[in-house]
């Protein structure tokens, strides 16, 4: 039987792209160990936007994750490769929607919401369990990650890099 975990699962806040985070994802992962079995949270804590590895201990739903990230960033990588040799092949639609934007910015807003998509995808029938807690981890870390783009800290970096060095 699958273990559910209603109690942990009803007690999270609900998650919106582009919201201020409610948890954190320090908070988030010793939470749960609370509350998950062993292998559980050994499923959960490989749940990582970084990570596209498939291993044997990825559930179906964590692992139907990492191939779609994995197909994503070829797809990205192809498409780079065609602007870059300008080569006739036409780029993958979930690329071409991220690379048509006009900024990195948001570019990599762009390709948070296709990714925040797939996971909404994979939620359908994932409640209260692992599988809900994998998927809600992966978007705390999408959110976490759009936080990094601070435009201030941006332009202060930008500035030090343009600077010309007459000394």
């Amino acid at each position: 039987m699958i273990n559910k975990y209603y109690y942990l699962v009803s007690s999270l806040p609900y998650l919106k792209l582009g919201q201020e985070n409610l948890v954190s994802s320090e908070v988030f992962l010793p939470e749960c160990k609370k509350w998950l079995s062993k292998k559980d949270i050994e499923v959960l804590s490989g749940a990582s936007l970084g990570d596209f590895t498939v291993t044997l201990e990825d559930g179906p739903v964590l692992r139907a994750w990492k191939e779609f990230d994995f197909a994503l960033r070829t797809e990205l990588a192809s498409a780079r490769r065609v602007i870059k040799h300008g080569s006739n092949e036409k780029p993958g639609l979930m690329a071409k929607r991220a690379l048509d934007e006009a900024t990195p910015l948001l570019m990599e807003q762009a390709l948070a919401r296709i990714r925040w998509s797939r996971l909404d995808e994979l939620e359908a029938g994932n409640f209260f369990d692992v599988n809900f807690l994998v998927l809600y981890f992966l978007k705390l870390q999408i959110i976490e990650r759009l936080k990094l783009f601070d435009k201030a800290n941006g332009e202060k970096m930008f500035q030090g890099v343009c600077e010309v060095n007459y000394g």
